[in-house]
């Protein structure tokens, strides 16, 4: 709702009943005249002049109510001129609870009425103003619907603003964009989220330039417990470039991983860190080499937990599974190199210590370095998570001399 065209519309209103008055003895020469000076005076910007006027008119009025409910709702007009909803909704009930206007002129009032309750954040008075009109309209239009639905959630009653939203959205050829919006948020109000993704759907088919629906309907789905259709969602976004945030790729990489298709996350992630769209960091480093591990990509997960390892700060268990990578693909040197790196921290904890010396153990037990192997074994013995393992291997060490 504009402020300029409702004052447009109350200005036609009044000008319309006085223009229709004139020709009746319902409105005197001289009032007519007064309205029409008070017209010129709001239209040159001088609003205050206009109002002050007015009402120093409608003293001399009380023994005529059809001029005074036409001169009520000029100076609703000066007021709205003069920011002054509140004002301009007293003065307009005001010419309204007199009770003279026809039928048409009665109707076209409560409809501004309505509006000008909304400027003035009078929503009861708005829900009261636009439901009496609706019920005596021949042919509501999708606007006045929104107007109701507007005001009930204003009001904090989103169950009620559902009907007339939907009307509203029903009547329109086509609707505007701002009408799904409030829909949206009273079907998210109520936790209807099944009408939320209905609705959603028919939003990025309707605004497929939108990404913020995209990623709605991606939350709502995923709320409702429904994975693979979050996902379809992402990807169909991802296809349509829908998708620019490094969190949003990211998330899609997730949900591809999570979806058992742990090969195209990773390739999503690495494919996106080299265009520049996602950063080359520890943590997302990290995750491809989780992926590729996943998939059964053994060299990929290492180069990739390669990157992850390549700043200053990193994190020791990333050092150990990489040096645990090394050990799977018996890399012996590149295993003892990395966990020599990890052991020489002064900060270790106990148990990612005994974990070291533990790989470290395995690592030259396959160089054939047998009695270093030992040494590193016993080291780990003295740790508690892993004291186990290494007793065994010492045990093993022991039986084959």
């Amino acid at each position: 709702m504009k402020t300029t065209a409702l004052l447009l519309s109350l200005c036609l209103l009044c000008t319309t009943a006085a223009t229709a008055a004139s020709k009746t003895p319902t409105l005197a020469r001289a009032t007519y005249d007064a309205l029409q000076a008070a017209q010129s005076q709001i239209d040159g910007g001088k609003s205050g002049t206009a109002a002050a006027a007015l009402r120093t008119l409608l003293a001399t009025l009380d023994a005529s109510p059809y001029e005074q409910a036409i001169v009520l709702q000029t100076l609703a007009q000066a007021e709205l001129m003069r920011d002054a909803p509140v004002v301009a909704l007293r003065e307009l009930e005001r010419a309204l609870a007199l009770a003279v206007l026809d039928d048409k002129a009665r109707l076209d009032l409560r409809n501004n009425l309505a509006q000008v309750a909304m400027l003035a954040q009078r929503y009861e008075r708005a829900v009261v103003h636009i439901s009496a009109w609706i019920a005596a309209a021949p042919a509501p239009r999708a606007e006045a619907y929104v107007l109701l639905g507007s005001a009930q959630l204003q009001l904090g009653r989103a169950h009620k603003a559902i009907a007339p939203l939907q009307k509203a959205i029903a009547l329109a050829k086509p609707a505007q964009e701002s009408w799904y919006q409030a829909l949206l948020g009273a079907y998210h109000e109520t936790k209807d989220y099944g009408r939320c993704a209905e609705l959603l759907y028919r939003m990025v088919r309707l605004f497929p330039q939108r990404d913020a629906y995209w990623r709605q309907l991606v939350g709502i789905e995923l709320t409702r417990d429904r994975q693979r259709e979050a996902l379809a969602v992402m990807e169909l976004a991802y296809l349509r470039n829908a998708l620019n945030s490094s969190q949003d790729l990211v998330a899609l990489a997730q949900l591809r991983a999570q979806q058992d298709a742990p090969y195209k996350a990773a390739q999503l992630m690495e494919d996106e860190i080299a265009a520049g769209r996602i950063p080359g960091t520890a943590l997302h480093w990290e995750f491809v080499a989780n992926a590729w591990y996943q998939a059964r990509e053994s060299t990929r997960s290492v180069a990739a937990l390669q990157r992850a390892v390549a700043g200053k700060g990193v994190r020791p268990d990333l050092q150990l599974r990489l040096a645990q990578l090394y050990v799977e693909g018996e890399r012996w040197d590149e295993a003892a190199g990395m966990l020599q790196r990890v052991l020489d921290q002064a900060s270790l904890k106990a148990s990612d210590r005994g974990r070291g010396w533990l790989l470290m153990g395995i690592a030259r037990y396959g160089k054939r370095a047998f009695d270093a192997a030992r040494d590193a074994f016993a080291e780990a013995a003295k740790a508690e998570p892993v004291r186990s393992d290494a007793e065994q291997w010492l045990a093993y060490l022991d039986a084959v001399g």
